[in-house]
């Protein structure tokens, strides 16, 4: 996700005077970086809590990255790195079933799973009855989630309620009186 707002500065700067002009850059830089940071932690939030895992482990999988404006290009951009979380970060707990884990939030049970605690707690499964061959499970995957149309929809919201008041905000920053 993008968020560029050089399009519409041309309108707003016909309202102000040439002190805030030159300051203007500046402050839609700070309202920029503000406003993305705070739509970037909410999508982690949403997508976090429909994926079943902690906030943290999004980050630490390196599935959410941000990065901010500069003064040149005024673009803020959310980034998200397909893959899918490790079943082993949704809580598996072996069972005489097979592995009961939170993935997408819910509580399941994966039928003949095993939890292998020599290489990481990683979740396997038989793909036929012999020994071998077996296949990792994974969970949900945050890529999916962050493209989804809610969660564009809500962050999209959010930036259009944010960005404005973020923006006086900041001009109020950059044009007020030193001392």
């Amino acid at each position: 996700m993008q968020i560029s707002v050089k399009h519409d500065l041309d309108k707003l700067q016909r309202n102000l005077n040439d002190f805030q002009k030159k300051k203007l850059p500046k402050a839609t830089w700070w309202a920029l970086n503000q406003t993305g940071a705070r739509v970037g932690r909410q999508m982690v939030k949403e997508v976090a809590k429909e994926a079943g895992v902690s906030q943290k482990d999004l980050k630490r999988r390196g599935f959410y990255v941000t990065a901010r404006a500069k003064l040149k290009d005024l673009v803020f951009e959310v980034r998200s790195r397909y893959g899918a979380i490790p079943l082993k970060d949704c809580r598996p707990v072996q069972t005489k079933v097979g592995v009961s884990h939170k993935a997408w939030g819910k509580k399941q049970v994966a039928e003949g799973a095993f939890i292998v605690n020599s290489i990481g707690r990683h979740v396997f499964k038989r793909r036929t009855g012999k020994r071998l061959p077996i296949d990792k499970l994974h969970g949900p995957i945050p890529f999916k989630m962050f493209e989804a149309i809610t969660t564009q929809q809500r962050a999209i919201e959010l930036l259009k309620r944010t960005f404005p008041e973020r923006l006086a905000k900041g001009l109020e920053r950059y044009t007020r009186g030193r001392g």
